[in-house]
């Protein structure tokens, strides 16, 4: 997206994110309804935000040590979708959503992770999770690959 520290929070990084999806299904045999968005960190947060602006484009969600509220922190707070409160989450009813989160995470706190897992719960998503002890902001271990691997072989 063209927005490097906005939390994909401008209409050009949405704009950037479908085009480049389109790009995909036309130069390649990909099944449309079988997309799943996910991110790491801000594009977590940027995954979040991408199902939100375009729910018809994705079948699922993966967040990745995300902030659910990042945009309102880093920009002007109640200018954009906070995926910590739950009239924001309906949209995620019925709709498979996965989160790793590490415990020890010195960027986002792990409490962030928890609320969003509880919110989107209350909302009817359909959350599946990974948890990891001691896990600071970094990647997913292999033992996490392996439990997201088989979410998304579950999902299709």
């Amino acid at each position: 997206g063209r927005d490097l520290f906005s939390a994909y929070s401008l209409q050009e990084s949405q704009t950037d994110i479908v085009e480049a999806i389109e790009d995909v299904f036309s130069k390649f045999a990909i099944k449309e309804d079988e997309v799943v968005i996910g991110g790491f960190s801000m594009g977590g947060y940027g995954a979040l935000r991408a199902y939100h602006e375009k729910p018809d484009l994705y079948q699922a969600v993966a967040v990745f040590a995300g902030h659910p509220n990042l945009a309102n922190a880093w920009s002007v707070p109640g200018k954009h979708p906070d995926f910590l409160n739950r009239e924001t989450c309906k949209i995620f009813k019925d709709i498979p959503v996965f989160i790793y989160h590490g415990t020890k995470d010195e960027a986002i706190n792990f409490k962030l992770a928890q609320s969003l897992k509880d919110t989107l719960l209350k909302s009817g998503a359909k959350v599946n999770w990974k948890f990891v002890d001691g896990r600071g902001h970094t990647y997913q271990d292999n033992d996490t690959h392996e439990f997201y691997k088989k979410w998304l072989d579950d999902l299709f």
